[in-house]
């Protein structure tokens, strides 16, 4: 396996449960403290089992060996998120989706996303953003001097939101196709341009988040 997934601390419902699994598919499955809730909701068992378990207060009995359980002190300078992401990358483990159901603590949920920018250099370098936070609603990746291709996205909402003091802008397949537009940090026009072809590109010369609001709020592929 060269992908992970790692669910992370929140609220998890059955109706997301397909979306859930689909992620699962392939990949090393990494339950991040409270994240083991979905494991247990869905009747599953990760790869492996780490944090600090200030959420999940005791370690599940049940557990099969070939779970590896990575116990952390509560008193240290990372998030258990953060740790994760380290662990995958011990592993050579190229892209990371961190599924985060919900913002949650506003603190934490920023913490997370901005672990975007712990991507490798080689995988910047080829523009594949190997790291992903990822709900049932939306997908959250970094875009540093690259472009995001998406395929059969058609309803999908993009929203590029400038990290760099300044970024350069181009879009195709968008209902409102941009050419070479230059944004400035907190520049809010670049919210919410609809997917309307069968093939969408987002293009940026800086560094920008560019978030994806599944059509109709679910995502049927991840």
């Amino acid at each position: 396996m060269t992908r992970a997934v790692a669910f992370l601390h929140g609220v998890y419902r059955r109706r997301d449960l397909p979306f859930y699994r689909a992620l699962c598919r392939g990949r090393l499955t990494i339950a991040v403290d409270g994240g083991y809730r979905f494991f247990r909701m869905a009747g599953l068992f990760p790869d492996i089992l780490l944090g600090d378990f200030d959420s999940l207060k005791r370690l599940p009995a049940n557990l099969p060996p070939r779970t590896r359980v990575l116990r952390f002190p509560s008193r240290k300078d990372k998030t258990d998120a953060h740790l994760a992401i380290e662990c995958c990358r011990e592993r050579g483990l190229g892209a990371i989706d961190l599924v985060m159901p919900g913002l949650g603590e506003i603190d934490h949920a920023l913490g997370v996303v901005f672990l975007l920018g712990l991507r490798d250099r080689p995988a910047a370098r080829s523009g594949r953003a190997d790291i992903r936070v990822v709900s049932p609603q939306c997908e959250i990746r970094l875009v540093a001097d690259s472009r995001i291709t998406y395929r059969r996205r058609g309803g999908d909402l993009v929203s590029v939101l400038p990290l760099s003091a300044r970024i350069r802008l181009t879009t195709e397949g968008t209902e409102y196709d941009v050419t070479e537009a230059w944004l400035q940090f907190g520049d809010t026009r670049g919210l919410r341009n609809r997917i309307v072809r069968a093939r969408a590109t987002v293009a940026v010369r800086g560094q920008a988040l560019v978030v994806r609001r599944f059509s109709g709020g679910l995502a049927a592929r991840p």
